[in-house]
């Protein structure tokens, strides 16, 4: 799913083995949200790089230990950063 917000495209790939990661661009311009679905008693981690020359699971974290949220869905809002090329990938940990 490839989708186009002020100036930037967001993609989100999903497997069968994958969690799928929605990002939004927030009204203010300045945030990003991701939602994904999640499992109660899991936490997640957000990675980032600006590149794609490394295996995702090599990449920086972004943001930890985020819990689940006991409705299924979790729904997380952050400063959106200063690249203009940025990619992510949620990882269950």
């Amino acid at each position: 799913l490839m989708q186009r917000h002020s100036g930037l495209t967001f993609d989100s790939v999903g497997g069968p083995e994958e969690i799928e990661l929605c990002i939004e661009s927030a009204s203010n311009g300045t945030d990003l949200i991701f939602s994904f679905e999640s499992q109660v008693g899991s936490t997640y981690d957000i990675l980032t790089s600006a590149d794609l020359s490394s295996e995702p699971s090599t990449w920086p974290v972004f943001e930890e230990g985020i819990i689940a949220d006991p409705s299924g869905t979790n729904t997380e809002t952050f400063a959106r950063p200063a690249d203009y090329v940025r990619f992510f990938v949620l990882v269950e940990s």
